[in-house]
């Protein structure tokens, strides 16, 4: 899910790219872990890609959230490029390419991105070469060597946990 700044109102839109869908590796929402792997190199590939530029989105659908589901707006999916970039067009292909995302299997007459049949290309050899997510390797444990753990020091009990972190940042320099 990206945001994007609409042109038009001045908002920001929340935007999930058409079809695709982001490994997720997180254990859970526990803000002191940073994972590493295809989660977090799909997060930094976007970032790198997108943040601060102008970017071209084509609205492919919208749907409702689930009665069950945390949000309560509706979601919109589009393909999403880097404006004057005739080699960026949909930042989503090089990112399947790399094994960063995989394809959604949609169903029937569904509504999908109309670059799928493409997607579905570039998985395929993605599979084939074990790149990213598609790698033949056991899924890291929840605080394996794929994991940093890192000390939040925001929140409710930030200057309780700031005094306790400060003395061994103070002997480290």
């Amino acid at each position: 899910m990206i945001a994007v700044l609409d042109e038009s109102s001045g908002e920001p839109r929340r935007i999930s790219l058409a079809s695709v869908r982001a490994a997720r590796t997180e254990p859970g929402r526990d803000r002191s872990v940073l994972i590493l792997g295809p989660a977090a190199d799909a997060k930094e590939a976007l970032r790198k890609k997108l943040i601060g530029r102008m970017v071209n989105v084509h609205i492919e659908y919208t749907r409702e959230p689930a009665e069950t589901s945390v949000r309560k707006d509706r979601m919109v999916f589009a393909t999403v490029g880097r404006e004057g970039d005739a080699k960026n067009t949909d930042v989503a292909l090089p990112m399947i390419t790399d094994g960063l995302l995989s394809v959604v299997r949609h169903r029937g007459e569904e509504d999908r991105s109309p670059n799928y049949e493409l997607y579905l290309e570039r998985e395929a050899a993605a599979k084939e070469a074990q790149r990213g997510i598609h790698k033949a390797t056991d899924k890291p444990s929840s605080l394996g060597s794929d994991a940093i753990r890192i000390n939040n020091l925001t929140g409710p009990d930030a200057k309780k946990r700031s005094r306790d972190v400060l003395p061994g940042l103070q002997r480290a320099n």
